[in-house]
């Protein structure tokens, strides 16, 4: 039988099975698989609007609110599944206590601010009305893809492999999911992708890569929003290269935001043993 983690001791974060469950239901990879594929390929297809999503362009309202539509869709899935697996808690909230972290949370949270200002306002402000539906379906994308990737897949693979294992497989999977964005945007969801994971780290939780994730989207997708034409926008490097540092301080900065780690047999375990961050 597998030994338990004792109560209120933390097993280090490199270990194969430190995060659980909670007690709720055990996932399968054939379950995990059947949850990828229905929440980011047959939903999207099936609600209407979709053969109108493949540009990122929303020149009207119904166009945003056709693609906020099937991210609703997709969130719904996502959420009845972490309800059913009964997840909650290891999906939303980091399972270690990170008291020195949270003076540093706010290093996290530095993308949102970025974001917003490298928005397309005057685009924006044209049209308030198609960006608020804009806003909206970003935000039901950040919250659907967080929670599916940095939450329900990141439980997963923690429970059966070492962390930085689980941090590498989640963060390859999210990126190469936006391969219709070509090269450049596959790069830039592996620089956001492992972003996101620090943020979670950091900030002890989803809330924080949630609502920085719905503002990069809308960032981004600001430059498209009203009618055409569109001119080539440089938003996406900019916040590809603030990606980037952020990861190098962020790392830099790990010994001093976490605590040693304290196994289940009372030993400490320093932070650079905590591959994933």
């Amino acid at each position: 039988m597998k030994d338990e983690p004792q109560h209120g001791v933390v097993s280090p974060p490199d270990a194969p099975g430190h995060t659980v469950a909670h007690g709720g239901r055990r996932l399968t990879w054939p379950r995990l698989l059947g949850l990828l594929v229905l929440a980011l390929l047959v939903l999207p297809l099936a609600v209407p609007g979709a053969t109108q999503a493949g540009a990122d362009e929303y020149p009207t309202v119904g166009d945003a609110a056709d693609q906020a539509l099937q991210a609703a869709a997709t969130l719904a899935v996502v959420v009845l599944a972490i309800t059913w697996l009964r997840w909650w808690r290891p999906v939303w909230r980091e399972p270690d206590a990170r008291p020195r972290a949270r003076p540093w949370v706010w290093i996290a949270g530095l993308p949102l601010p970025l974001a917003l200002a490298t928005a397309d306002w005057s685009r924006i402000a044209a049209v308030p009305d198609v960006a608020l539906t804009l806003a909206l379906f970003a935000l039901l994308v950040g919250a659907g893809e967080e929670l599916l990737f940095r939450g329900v897949m990141l439980t997963f693979l923690r429970e059966r492999h070492r962390e930085w294992v689980a941090v590498l497989v989640t963060t390859v999977v999210f990126a190469t999911l936006h391969f219709t964005e070509g090269v450049p945007g596959v790069l830039d969801n592996l620089a956001f992708g492992y972003l996101a994971y620090l943020m979670r780290r950091v900030s002890g939780g989803l809330l924080v890569p949630i609502l920085v994730h719905a503002a990069v989207d809308f960032s981004v997708w600001s430059a498209f929003c009203g009618p055409g034409p569109y001119e080539p926008d440089s938003t996406s490097f900019l916040l590809f290269l603030s990606f980037v540092g952020l990861i190098v301080v962020l790392l830099v900065l790990r010994r001093r935001m976490f605590d040693p780690v304290t196994s289940a047999a009372g030993t400490s375990v320093p932070p650079e043993q905590d591959k994933g961050g």
